[in-house]
Order: C-alpha cells, then sequence, then structure tokens
C-alpha cells in the first residue's frame, strides 16, 4: 500500500513540472557555441577560392584516416578533397591541425541518408554554405 501511494504522488508531482524532452522535428534545442558537427571547407568570400593548400596535415591528424586529398603537382591549390562523415568521430583534431584554418567543424548534426555513399562528402559538398542561394520567391 505504501508503494502504491508513493507512485501516485511522484505521478502526480511530476504531472506539473515541465517536460525536459523536445518534440524533435518541430522543436529545435539551442545548439551550444562549442559543439561539433559535420566538416566544412572554409572559403575566401572575398576571392570565392578555397584557403586549403593541401598541405595533408588534417590527414595526418584524422585518427580513422577519413580525409583524403589530391593537389594539383605544380599550384597550391587542392584538386579533390573528401571526408568520409559515416565513420568520423567528429574528434575536431584536423580543425585544431590546419594551420591556415581552412577546416572548421560547423553545427550540422543532421546527417541521417539512406545510402552511405551520400555521407562521403566532396569538395562540392565541404563548400556548399559558401554558394549564393536563390530564394523560394524567385524560383517560382
Amino acid at each position: 500500500m505504501k508503494g502504491i501511494l508513493r507512485s501516485l504522488l511522484t505521478v502526480i508531482k511530476n504531472t506539473f513540472i515541465r517536460s525536459i524532452t523536445v518534440l524533435y522535428p518541430y522543436d529545435r534545442i539551442i545548439i551550444p557555441y562549442n559543439s561539433r558537427g559535420s566538416i566544412r571547407l572554409v572559403v575566401d568570400l572575398d576571392t570565392k577560392e578555397i584557403i586549403c593548400d593541401g598541405c595533408g596535415e588534417c590527414v595526418n591528424a584524422c585518427p580513422l584516416k577519413l580525409i583524403s586529398v589530391e593537389k594539383v603537382s605544380h599550384d597550391k591549390k587542392i584538386k579533390n578533397f573528401y571526408v568520409d562523415i559515416s565513420r568520423c568521430l567528429f574528434c575536431g583534431l584536423c580543425e585544431e591541425a590546419c594551420k591556415k584554418d581552412a577546416l572548421k567543424m560547423n553545427f550540422n548534426y543532421e546527417l541521417a541518408e539512406r545510402d552511405f555513399s551520400a555521407l562521403r562528402h566532396d569538395i562540392d559538398k565541404l563548400t556548399e554554405y559558401a554558394k549564393p542561394k536563390v530564394k523560394e520567391f524567385w524560383k517560382s
């Protein structure tokens, strides 16, 4: 009898307390500033060029070797840059290793995909944020 009254009291007490859970697709939480999501390449917005020079420090720093960089032989420009997000730990070691601050962790945490190949990000996907976007108003 004592246990039933105690559980009833707990139910009544928790009825008037605000819920901690969030109804995810409808309500969003505020993401803390120092949180780490997927990786992005930094683009100089004045020249529209990628800051990365292909030194390979991020490749060496990644504990799972998920980053691959192909560099143009005679230039200080990169030809291809791939990151396999499907196995990434989001540790941030690649961001810390970059001397030119060409890699940043953004706040994108919604990375669910139906196909693993969609989680292998190339240079276009990593610089998508810097491309100009057409407003919905002008699309129709």
